[in-house]
């Protein structure tokens, strides 16, 4: 009886002529080589605290923990997209500086909105 290991599953693949993690490696390729899917990964590392302190007392850590190593194991697959670990990093600081950019945007944006609206709703 067969069971379903990562092991079997990875051989099966290679024997139908896929290789899973070049798979992915060419997906993901193909996402960071585009200002909107960068901006989507730096996102996700946002959203799920990939580089964040790991300890917060108001997060209930084992969910926390699984988030962020979710997005860590993106990371890993960016570092490794190519033989030059730079291409990837590269790839990720670009999808940073956008990310930050859009950010400092929305924050200018919104205290725009807020100084053009007054004093407080109290008055």
């Amino acid at each position: 009886m067969l069971t379903n290991s990562d092991e079997v599953t990875d051989r099966i693949l290679k024997l139908i002529g896929m290789d899973e993690t070049k798979t992915a490696k060419d997906a993901l390729d193909f996402i960071m080589n585009d200002k909107r899917g960068r901006w989507f990964i730096s996102y996700l590392f946002n959203l799920n605290g990939a580089f964040a302190p790991i300890y917060n007392k108001d997060v209930d850590l084992a969910y926390y923990e699984g988030r962020r190593d979710a997005v860590l194991s993106i990371y890993m697959l960016i570092c490794d997209l190519r033989e030059d670990v730079s291409y990837g990093l590269n790839l990720k600081h670009e999808a940073d500086v956008e990310f930050a950019r859009y950010r400092a945007e929305m924050a200018q944006h919104n205290q725009t909105l807020i100084s053009q609206g007054g004093g407080s709703r109290d008055e």
